[in-house]
């Protein structure tokens, strides 16, 4: 199966990077920058077009998202080069785009590949060196969700954020337990589905594929981007950047087991593209030209956020904030309206209205009612206030180990930063994502869900926002720590300057020294033999999450079991199950057609009265015709069983179960009136249900 993902990775690579490149080049910008941004493009392309071809009733494809957007690229590529041959034979000179046939230096590219080289050496080694096999997937709660969703996308067609559901109208042959769909960003789905789709590779390979591609190319690459920005001047922190982008247990590591929250990793993988534009966009000394494109593809940035995981937006609102008010300040001392007033003043009542201003904002989408599902969620403190500043110091959190080495590197970066006045801005957002990881750590109440309700108030999410912030300071870290040991080298060897190479081999030293020590996972163990480094402990989650070793709730029994049920139901057979025993990933994973595909939201007002009737007394089919007739609307002819003990048996459920949500379906056996035992394999069933005949 390894040489399926391998295929999906580059085939993925391609529609991620080739049709986004293909459009950003029309408009002059720089190779790298296009390659770095290409994400954004093809993301925003890969979410408005499956909205439209829902409205239009066209079903939607690889190729249908690909080759369109591929199209317009090279459709503007041709018309940009005919405009620039027309203007130049009317002007008999060359007009065409500024600097469009500027070459990147050399070491850039050298640079730009290291990123990639060491993200994707890094990524292999602790993401997919822990799995048994390339279709390992994590099952847990919101995998459910990312699994079934890819399914549903590839076997209907609809791939939209505006009609999410697992129930597609298209192929869904009898009454869903919810009512239609609702938005949920997809755009981290569709990606996936793109190469299920084009190269019907099982669900969790293409899972697995776009993982690989956010976390080793997409994230590094955008990092690289912002640092080019952050340090201009400073090539060696730009280089240094390279082993640290990855560095950090709390992202992307921890956000691809815990949940696993994939549609985050994906937005917080752009994220540092999209700060680079916004820097690029602000900076005064660039032509309007450059800006006026820069601020274009920022907005963008905000639209792939939106369809992606729309906290990532405010991320990047807290990340700018510091930048903005020094933007704000500066024009407010530049210019000498109202008259009579000092500079001071200016400044403070601009920067003071500025801060309103978002404060303001911010209340108002906290308030906001399609904001609420998301802002009123509340994950509990967990950490007091001392031991939540610990975590910022040793950049970890409640679900990892401190990185002693890494966070004296980040604090070396943090002071050095500040003494920059170029870099002051990153070091102050630095501080405001530490403010709003204590809070959430630390504390409850209402001033906890105001800053950080767009995150769900989840401490995870809001150190993984820490990281990226991080990444930057710790390659200015590093740089600081190489400057030190050159001047030590200095003054016992004389000026190193004439002696390049050497100064080489010092980066490089200080470079591969940091990684073997932050990254080398196999520090002497505790007695137990637990992990006791970071990247340690992350690897045996890691593995635990997605091996199928230990028990499981869907693990080989349980999916050879309903290998054998495929072979026995016919293929468009309606199966009623208990979807907490492993059967919600039935669907996702193994195409069986369930019934019961979520694991939440049970009980509500979007549930069918159908539903809430099967699910609280199908054991009584024999005897209460109301029953009956439920399940014959249904159409449902089998029932599946993967724990017919119950939670008694020790066997894993999702922590969504609730007993009494489920007792109709849990009460089911073998002496069930109503029910005929097809297969039998331990403790998993498979009836036959046997509707009582009309009297």
């Amino acid at each position: 199966m390894w040489d399926l993902f391998f295929l999906a990775v580059f085939v993925g690579f391609l529609f991620i990077y080739i049709p986004g490149f293909a459009v950003l080049r029309a408009f002059g910008i720089s190779r790298i920058a296009c390659l770095a941004c290409a994400p954004i493009v093809t993301i925003v392309a890969y979410s408005l077009l499956p909205i439209l071809y829902e409205k239009i009733n066209v079903s939607c494809s690889w190729a249908a998202l690909v080759g369109p957007t591929l199209a317009v690229g090279l459709l503007l590529h041709l018309a940009f080069r005919l405009a620039a041959r027309r203007c130049a034979a009317d002007s008999g000179s060359g007009c065409g785009r500024k600097n469009a046939g500027v070459q990147e230096p050399l070491r850039d590219w050298l640079c730009f590949g290291l990123y990639a080289l060491v993200g994707v050496v890094v990524t292999s080694c602790v993401f997919m060196g822990t799995f048994e096999n390339a279709g390992s997937y994590v099952q847990e709660f919101d995998n459910v969700h990312h699994l079934n969703s890819i399914r549903a996308f590839v076997d209907s067609g609809i791939w939209s954020s505006l009609s999410s559901t697992l129930y597609p109208v298209n192929i869904t042959d009898f009454p869903a337990p919810f009512s239609s769909g609702a938005f949920y960003p997809s755009a981290w789905h569709c990606v996936a589905a793109l190469m299920v789709n084009a190269l019907g590779v099982p669900i969790a390979v293409g899972a697995n594929a776009a993982n690989f591609l956010f976390v080793a190319v997409v994230f590094p690459t955008g990092m690289f981007l912002l640092l080019s920005k952050l340090f201009p001047e400073n090539r060696a922190a730009v280089f240094f950047g390279a082993f640290v982008a990855l560095a950090f247990a709390t992202f992307p590591w921890k956000l691809l087991a815990w949940g696993p929250l994939y549609p985050n990793l994906a937005a917080f993988s752009l994220l540092p593209a999209a700060l680079s534009l916004f820097i690029s966009a602000s900076d005064a000394e660039l032509d309007r030209r450059k800006r006026f494109f820069a601020g274009a593809l920022f907005f963008a940035a905000l639209v792939a956020f939106a369809f992606t995981q729309p906290n990532a937006a405010f991320t990047a609102g807290a990340v700018l904030l510091p930048l903005c008010i020094q933007l704000v300040a500066r024009f407010a001392g530049a210019t000498s309206f109202p008259k009579g007033v000092s500079r001071a003043v200016r400044v403070a009542v601009a920067c003071g209205l500025f801060v309103a201003a978002v404060a303001a904002a911010w209340v108002v989408l906290y308030r906001a009612p399609f904001m609420g599902g998301v802002t009123s969620y509340s994950w509990p403190a967990f950490a007091d206030f001392s031991q939540a500043i610990a975590n910022v110091l040793f950049v970890g959190s409640k679900e990892t180990l401190p990185q002693t080495a890494l966070g004296v590197v980040v604090l070396i970066g943090f002071i050095g930063a500040l003494a920059r006045k170029e870099c002051r801005w990153i070091a102050c957002s630095y501080v405001v994502l530490c403010v709003l990881y204590v809070t959430t750590a630390s504390f409850d109440g209402p001033l906890k869900q105001l800053l950080t309700g767009f995150w769900y108030t989840d401490a995870l999410r809001l150190a993984a926002n820490m990281a990226i912030v991080a990444v930057p300071l710790a390659a200015l870290g590093l740089y600081e720590v190489y400057a030190a040991l050159r001047r030590l080298l200095k003054a016992a060897f004389g000026r190193m300057e004439r002696h390049r190479p050497a100064a080489y081999v010092v980066a490089c030293v200080v470079a591969i020294g940091f990684a073997a020590v932050n990254f080398y996972p196999f520090y002497p163990p505790d007695e137990d033999g637990s992990a006791t480094s970071a990247f340690g402990a992350e690897k045996n989650f890691l593995h635990m999450a997605y091996g199928l070793g230990g028990v499981k709730m869907y693990g080989p029994e349980e999916m050879e079991f309903i290998e054998e049920v495929k072979s026995i139901v016919p293929a468009d057979a309606v199966v009623l199950n208990e979807p907490n025993d492993g059967t919600t990933f039935a669907y996702g994973i193994d195409d069986l057609n369930v019934y019961y595909r979520y694991v939440s939201s049970y009980g509500g007002s979007d549930e069918s009265d159908v539903s809430k009737t099967v699910r609280r007394s199908l054991d009584v089919i024999a005897f209460d015709p109301s029953v009956a007739e439920a399940v014959e609307a249904i159409g449902a002819e089998y029932l599946v069983k993967l724990d017919l003990d119950g939670r008694t048996d020790g066997n894993h459920f999702l922590f969504s179960y609730e007993e009494e949500d489920w007792f109709g379906i849990d009460r089911v056996d073998d002496d069930t009136a109503g029910f005929e035992v097809v297969l039998s394999r331990g403790d998993m069933r498979l009836y036959r249900i046997v509707l009582p005949e009309a009297s």
